[in-house]
């Protein structure tokens, strides 16, 4: 009866998995304006014995890179300038509620400007940690990840941040 559960959970987290990254964000365009609806579902099974024997098998939120929706856009300004924006909101899988009752658009808020001299962006976004951790640190950010653990931000609330134009395959990213 217990295998049979496990394979069942285990059966309907692949399923659930393939339905979600099989989704493709939606994107509005018009007059050199774009819109995009995107998001994810963070899921992972959890299995785990304990030393005295007992065991627990829940299927659980994914918390740190947990399931999100989205809006981001932009919009070309003539002369190489584009205005860009980004509202993101993290949710809680298992009651549907805001990640962050305290906040809305908990993963990110911001507006920004792209030049040709680089991008200028303002507001709650994401680090370069948060997009590059991986290389940092090979448990794919999980929550038994080194980065989580020693508590490397990976938003930033009220920033002002400049990203450079990639020359010759590099990019500079300063908060």
């Amino acid at each position: 009866m217990r295998t049979s559960r496990i394979k069942t959970l285990g059966a309907l987290a692949l399923t659930a998995a393939g339905a979600a990254t099989a989704q493709t964000p939606l994107t509005y365009s018009n007059n050199g304006a774009n819109v995009t609806l995107y998001g994810n579902v963070d899921y992972y099974l959890n299995y785990m014995t304990s030393s005295s024997g007992s065991r627990i098998i829940a299927l659980q939120d994914g918390a740190y890179l947990r399931t999100r929706l989205g809006l981001r856009g932009d919009k070309d300004l003539g002369n190489g300038y584009t205005g860009k924006f980004a509202l993101e909101q993290g949710l809680n899988d298992t009651s549907g509620a805001a990640a962050d009752a305290t906040r809305m658009f908990d993963r990110q808020l911001w507006a920004g400007l792209a030049t040709p001299a680089g991008e200028f962006r303002v507001g709650r976004q994401n680090t370069a940690i948060f997009y590059k951790g991986g290389y940092v640190d090979y448990t794919a950010r999980t929550l038994g990840s080194v980065v989580n653990a020693f508590g490397v931000p990976s938003r930033y609330d009220a920033d002002l941040a400049y990203l450079s134009p990639r020359m010759a395959g590099f990019m500079f990213e300063a908060h």
